[in-house]
């Protein structure tokens, strides 16, 4: 059984080569509007999602899934992802 992958990217084509790159290794799915990213991410199905920091308007507005932070929630990862940029 292959790990489950979730890309967050508007662009189709490049959401389409990204997943052919790791289809071998990965189930991955592509999520190419905020909306649909946001109701996958909550699902808790994807343990590793790939996100195009250039998503309007904001990227970091998919990561905010209105959670609690917990060390044994996904959406952790990603508080520390939003840490990141905001840093960067």
């Amino acid at each position: 059984m292959k790990n489950r992958l979730l890309i967050i990217e508007d662009e189709n084509s490049i959401a389409s080569h990204i997943k052919r790159g790791l289809s071998g290794n990965y189930d991955a799915v592509i999520a190419n509007h905020p909306e649909k990213a946001r109701q996958l991410l909550s699902s808790g199905a994807f343990p590793v999602a790939i996100l195009d920091l250039g998503l309007p308007p904001s990227p970091m507005a998919i990561l905010d899934l209105g959670l609690p932070p917990s060390p044994n929630c996904p959406d952790e990862g990603f508080r520390l992802l939003e840490e990141i940029c905001i840093t960067a």
